[in-house]
């Protein structure tokens, strides 16, 4: 009985395999915010990553030396990366996430 429900158990799993679609890529987009001319980091940036086909966004601001994380993004998607400055938005760039990026942003 017990060698049965092992044969079970994992016949279950071995299908689960084949049935459930891989969706839990995730990758992440470091980027970072300078002044065009100077070089210089600009602090305070409120940066948008919004995902226009489900409505969602994540707002992060720069810190001290221009830079932006966002971590756990869902891979294979069209995003918009947007840059607010005292409210105004000053920036925006349609991106293709399909792993890491790492990008710097001149101002």
């Amino acid at each position: 009985m017990i060698y049965f429900k092992k044969i079970c158990v994992i016949s279950i799993m071995a299908v689960c395999l084949f049935v459930i679609p891989e969706t839990t890529y995730a990758a992440s987009l470091i980027g970072r915010v300078l002044v065009e001319v100077t070089g210089q980091p600009i602090a305070g940036m409120a940066v948008v990553l919004f995902n226009p086909e489900v409505g969602e966004s994540r707002p992060r601001y720069t810190n001290s030396r221009g830079m932006f994380f966002f971590e756990y993004v869902p891979i294979i998607g069209v995003y918009d990366l947007e840059m607010y400055w005292r409210g105004k938005l000053i920036y925006r760039k349609r991106i293709v996430i399909d792993g890491d990026i790492d990008m710097e942003v001149k101002l």
